[in-house]
């Protein structure tokens, strides 16, 4: 009698094992195939004051200032929250120590002023509390209001323009002192040193940091406007708004070309605030 193997392997019964693997969060779910570790680490430290008058004698004030440093190896997550500023790209990924530098958003510095007035002509008030109707409807209910801000410039990053490294973004070595003197207008085709930097070998990091101790133009900018309020009826009011953002129409140049070697490096070429804009406004409350 001749028994085939196969039947009889089909009739034993068999053991079925199973291997549990160890959970990744790194490639599973929103991270999975992302070449970005979710992965940075951040230092802040800062002073910070407030002084506030509160409304009398038609004044209303507030005063911040904020002293601070923030240190970090990676100033954004990934290119999701790229709105925020910024860069991802490391010199080493296999060496985070060597990104730790400024972060991008470091502020040293940073004041805001802003306070509201109502000047002392009209029914009602200090000068001319008896004024005519006619007359107030010119002169009287005027109010300025104003928002002032005076702000460091952000750290500078720059990067090896045509770089050669098997993995990572080269930067150029640091040889001096990157920075340059004179007022930003006069400086916008050289903003910086260029003898402060050179050229690094293919497959040799740079010894610039991530981010430089040299910052660029600083932000100095004043809102304001002027209100005009009239009674009508009970309850109710005109008003008319005069609004305006960089007042003084000052420019506020935008950062440097950060690409060491290229035609562009260290050139401004916009800005960072807009020129002065006025706009009308009208309300009628009831």
């Amino acid at each position: 009698m001749i028994t085939d193997p196969l039947a009889v392997n089909m009739n034993r019964p068999t053991i079925q094992r199973f291997r549990l693997l160890r959970p990744m969060t790194h490639f599973d779910g929103a991270n999975a195939g992302t070449s970005e570790p979710p992965a940075g680490n951040s230092y802040y430290h800062a002073l910070q004051i407030k002084w506030e008058k509160r409304f009398s004698k038609g004044l209303t004030f507030v005063g911040h200032y904020t002293w601070s440093k923030l240190i970090d190896d990676s100033s954004i997550s990934s290119g999701n929250v790229s709105w925020l500023g910024g860069t991802t790209s490391m010199q080493n990924p296999l060496n985070r120590k060597l990104e730790k530098s400024l972060s991008a958003h470091d502020i040293p510095h940073r004041v805001v002023l802003t306070g509201a007035y109502e000047l002392p002509f009209g029914r009602g008030r200090a000068l001319g509390g008896r004024m005519s109707r006619i007359l107030d409807a010119f002169l009287g209910g005027w109010e300025l209001s104003g928002f002032l801000t005076l702000q460091s410039g952000n750290p500078l990053q720059v990067f090896q323009n045509g770089g050669q490294l098997w993995n990572g973004t080269q930067r150029p070595h640091l040889i001096g002192d990157p920075s340059t003197a004179g007022p930003v207008s006069q400086r916008l085709n050289g903003y910086f040193n260029q003898a402060a930097f050179s050229r690094p070998e293919i497959d040799t990091f740079g010894t610039a940091p991530r981010y430089l101790n040299y910052r660029g133009p600083a932000i100095r900018t004043l809102d304001a406007a002027l209100l005009k309020s009239v009674p009508t009826k009970e309850g109710q009011r005109f008003e008319f708004r005069l609004e305006t953002t960089n007042t003084t129409n000052t420019p506020i140049f935008g950062d440097p070309a950060g690409s060491y070697g290229a035609p562009n490096f260290g050139q401004i070429t916009g800005v960072k605030v807009g020129a002065r804009n006025v706009q009308l406004g009208f309300k009628y409350y009831f």
